[in-house]
């Protein structure tokens, strides 16, 4: 692969904003839907078991710095996450993705931490 494909491919993908914390536990275990997950389509509200991505990468970074400020005296670094465009979405709704399974590790690729700033 080169470098060329390479970003291609990271302009390409969807990316999910996590904290630091969930991000490792996620490029172990892979990115499970969450439970319960409030979804609308269409102005109907479906409730099911989604996870969410965006292909707008700074839309994940804002997402991630939220999830990384869980109160106000602790900060947990922010993290994004790379998801394969091998791995297709369930649903796809302007540049949102919408998954309703478990993806793989190996469909996923941490890249950036909201902290230090870094592309990995």
């Amino acid at each position: 692969m080169t470098a060329f494909d390479t970003a291609w491919d990271l302009v390409k993908m969807p990316f999910h904003g996590t904290d630091i914390e969930s991000a490792e536990q996620i490029m172990m275990e892979g990115l499970m839907p969450q439970e319960d997950a409030m979804l609308v389509v269409d102005g109907e509200t479906k409730l099911g078991d989604f996870s969410f991505a965006s292909d707008d990468m700074w839309e994940a970074e804002t997402y991630a710095k939220d999830r990384g400020h869980d109160s106000w005296d602790h900060i947990n670094e922010g993290a994004i996450i790379h998801i394969s465009p091998d791995f297709k979405p369930f649903l796809k709704i302007g540049s949102h993705s919408i998954y309703n399974k478990p993806i793989p590790p190996e469909f996923l690729k941490l890249i950036y931490s909201t902290i230090r700033g870094d592309l990995k």
